[in-house]
């Protein structure tokens, strides 16, 4: 039905637009996009989700998306991530024709966090005033809670720390019975998911990233920006963002090992824990925000109707 209404409404209408940009491979974004294309109209795509779950994924499922498909793949594409150049490209989308530009923080950057700052944040959410872990995200496999379990069991044996989840999904009845038995008591922090993740943030020193997927990773940016420290795996953008030791610290997939110590030597060595937080928030200021962000679509834009305005030649 979407698809119908939004193809109907560009193939009227769409010699309205210079260029229509489609958010995901939705059927309504498929539409609009054969819609506009039959109009002749510049059209760019942009890929929200890669992997077997993926945008391409989902859509190549469906006889009508793989039917769709050879003409889509025909229009210029923007990546929040280099990750998802190679899946594109190997379902046939020239390189040339894929522009990576990062997802955008959200307007308005934090203030740098103090010592006096995460205290506060602590108390108002009722968090103890000890070093903090921070995990943000999905409650689903890919998102991998189950290394983050493993990764606590060690990390709480040698540290005086809390941990604090946020978030929900598949996973939870899971972590919530890990987290009852889970010793030392009351280390663990299950929270759900939460509108306020920012006092989260505010509150932590710590994010960890167990992820073995991610496109982008919204989550570790936003935490960039607040100056966190992060441990991550070589997902989204920690493999191209993130340089190891300089604004945050990379460990293989699946290593419980590796990110354990990451985590430990962070809570053990608060000076280099905020000196990597620092580096990542103004890192996570000059690419991720708003105004750059806005700007890098407005030369994209550009580059792409600027052959429709050049004056034909007789």
């Amino acid at each position: 039905m979407n698809f119908a209404v939004a193809f109907g409404k560009f193939l009227t209408h769409g010699s309205r637009y210079s260029i229509v940009h489609a958010h995901a491979l939705s059927g309504l974004a498929c539409g609009a996009i054969l819609g506009a294309r039959l109009r002749g109209r510049a059209t760019l795509v942009k890929v929200c989700s890669m992997g077997p779950d993926g945008d391409i994924a989902k859509l190549t499922r469906q006889p009508l998306g793989r039917w769709l498909w050879p003409t889509i793949r025909r229009c210029a594409f923007v990546v929040p991530s280099p990750a998802v150049v190679g899946e594109l490209a190997a379902h046939g989308v020239p390189r040339d024709a894929i522009t990576v530009i990062p997802n955008a923080l959200p307007p308005g950057v934090p203030g740098p966090p103090t010592l006096a700052s995460k205290i506060g944040a602590r108390d108002e959410l009722g968090l103890p005033d000890r070093a903090t872990v921070l995990f943000v995200g999905r409650l689903s496999p890919e998102k991998g809670p189950d290394l983050l379990m493993r990764v606590w069991d060690r990390v709480a044996l040698e540290c005086d720390a809390t941990l604090v989840i946020v978030g929900s999904g598949s996973e939870s009845g899971r972590l919530a019975d890990w987290a009852r038995r889970s010793a030392p008591a009351n280390r663990v922090r299950l929270v759900g998911a939460r509108p306020d993740v920012d006092r989260f943030y505010r509150a932590a020193d710590v994010l960890v990233v167990p992820s073995r997927t991610e496109t982008f990773s919204n989550v570790m940016a936003e935490a960039m920006v607040h100056g966190l420290a992060v441990v991550t795996t070589p997902v989204g953008l920690a493999g191209y963002w993130i340089r190891h030791g300089q604004n945050g610290l990379v460990v293989r997939r699946d290593h419980e090992r590796d990110m354990a110590s990451a985590v430990v030597w962070l809570i053990r060595h608060p000076a280099a824990r905020e000196g990597l937080g620092r580096a990542a928030r103004e890192d996570a200021v000059a690419g991720f925000s708003a105004d750059s962000i806005v700007q890098r679509y407005v030369d994209l834009y550009t580059r792409l109707i600027a052959p429709a305005a050049l004056p034909e030649i007789a």
